[in-house]
């Protein structure tokens, strides 16, 4: 007489748990791909059209001089967010696009508001400039405000432009991303199964979209 073995039911709570893991997953793939195309056709939109990007209005800016040192740094990165221009007061940092520089845009503190009932204006002036700028900014060539800002970035292309800086702002991010994503592989099982495999997929498709925005600045 034979007889068969009954392969032991799995307890209700894994199977919830492995549900679970598996909507997650799915989401969190969705989400990087999102991501990643909207990375991709803002960058290249972005080149085309010499504009910032902008994500619910807010757009990010590399800092290209030294006026506004030591508190904006050469390379720093900061967020506008576009409007607004009724509540910018004295000590703000707007955004604008400058008549001195032929429409490209200036980032300078406003030191004083001057409203003639008809029109309102911000004298500005660089934080390590003696004197303010020449011209006001008025709603025809006000950008934004700075919501944001880091110095991270100058510091990160001042190691980029020493000697080694190439291994050390490059290769080794590199290196720690390959770790990352090898030490991933080994949490989820060495990808034996589909849900590991897409959130190894997902991860690479987050990493690929940072560069795309790294890229943006660095070309």
């Amino acid at each position: 007489m034979e007889t068969y073995s009954i392969p032991p039911l799995k307890p209700k709570n894994t199977q919830i748990k492995r549900r679970l893991f598996n909507i997650l997953t799915g989401v969190f793939l969705t989400i990087c791909i999102l991501i990643l195309t909207g990375a991709v056709y803002a960058a290249i939109h972005a080149k085309k059209s010499d504009e910032a990007v902008s994500v619910a209005g807010y757009q990010p800016y590399m800092i290209a001089t030294g006026s506004m040192e030591p508190t904006f740094q050469v390379k720093g990165l900061v967020f506008i967010h576009d409007g607004g221009f009724e509540k910018v007061k004295v000590g703000d940092v707007v955004a604008f696009k400058a008549e001195a520089f032929e429409g490209q845009t200036a980032l300078h503190r406003v030191v004083a508001v001057i409203s003639t009932g008809e029109e309102t204006q911000f004298i500005v002036k660089g934080d390590n400039n003696p004197y303010p700028d020449g011209a006001a900014v008025t709603l025809n060539n006000y950008i934004g405000r700075v919501v944001w800002h880091t110095n991270i970035t100058s510091a990160y292309f001042n190691i980029l432009h020493r000697k080694w800086g190439f291994a050390a702002a490059i290769i080794l991010p590199i290196a720690v991303i390959i770790l990352i994503v090898l030490a991933t592989r080994w949490l989820t099982g060495s990808c034996k199964s589909w849900q590991g495999k897409t959130f190894i997929i997902s991860v690479i498709i987050f990493i690929i979209s940072t560069a795309v925005f790294t890229a943006y600045f660095i070309l």
